[in-house]
């Protein structure tokens, strides 16, 4: 499947809190490579312990995604969000490029506005 404006240009997408962790990458091919980690945690994939599964949303499903993004405003996230008064919590990745549009932006224990329904926006894209 080659790359259209449907989808992004580059995705990749990690979750997690002390000792595990869930990410996603967009491969080559149209494809998201779904790593989940040690304890199995479903950040935002049903996972078992330590697989890695493959996913190809149809397009119908990129389009919405890709709504979504802008919707949310996903391309003016801060670079960093981080609450450092917490000892355990959380730790997030987001690397999207999209043509002339790039963004990474990562925190641990603070997210941006629209965080948790880009999590759902993810699952959907996955299921």
């Amino acid at each position: 499947m080659s790359k259209t404006h449907s989808m992004p240009d580059h995705l990749y997408f990690q979750l997690g809190g002390f000792g595990d962790r869930q990410s996603l990458e967009l491969e080559e091919n149209g494809a998201l490579i779904i790593e989940s980690g040690n304890a199995g945690i479903s950040w935002f994939y049903p996972g078992e312990k330590n697989t890695t599964k493959w996913e190809t949303p149809n397009a119908e499903k990129w389009a919405a995604f890709m709504t979504c993004l802008e919707e949310l405003k996903v391309w003016h996230w801060e670079p960093q969000y981080f609450q450092t008064d917490m000892c355990d919590g959380i730790q997030w990745e987001v690397k999207l490029e999209l043509g002339d549009k790039s963004l990474h932006s990562h925190g641990t224990n603070k997210t941006p506005d629209g965080f948790d329904e880009f999590k759902a926006a993810v699952k959907e894209l996955l299921s």
